[in-house]
């Protein structure tokens, strides 16, 4: 768990090159309730926030 936590805070620290906006993946589809693999909905933030130019990915609590 705390290796998915430590992807994601680097995920955010790598996509925050602009404070534009932040993806929030729980908001956007992502379910923390440690059974469900949430890969796919990550990856459509990271490319949401690639496609805008730049902000942040922000992934809490999420397996």
């Amino acid at each position: 768990m705390y290796l998915k936590f430590s992807v994601c805070i680097l995920i955010g620290v790598l996509f925050s090159c602009s404070p534009k906006k932040v993806w929030n993946v729980n908001e956007n589809g992502a379910i923390a309730d440690g059974k469900t693999l949430n890969t796919e909905t990550i990856r459509k933030n990271i490319n949401a926030c690639y496609k805008e130019d730049g902000g942040t990915v922000l992934c809490v609590n999420v397996d």
